[in-house]
């Protein structure tokens, strides 16, 4: 299911999608990047304690076209 949204997803008339995965969650960051999905940023969670992870990680899919 998620495989089929994200191919959708890649359909739609952009240049480049932009999304954010926690480093807690390693499968959906392995299906990201076997996607062609790559690590854009990471940005550091302030506080770790509230919200159960410590980073979050932009990944980035550019289309064929764009520059």
């Amino acid at each position: 299911m998620a495989t089929t949204l994200m191919r959708h997803l890649e359909t739609l008339p952009f240049d480049e999608l932009v999304l954010e995965v926690t480093d807690v969650n390693a499968a959906a960051r392995r299906l990201y990047e076997r996607l062609g999905y790559v690590e854009l940023r990471r940005r550091r969670s302030r506080t770790p304690w509230l919200t159960g992870y410590r980073e979050a990680i932009s990944l980035r899919h550019r289309t064929p076209e764009a520059p």
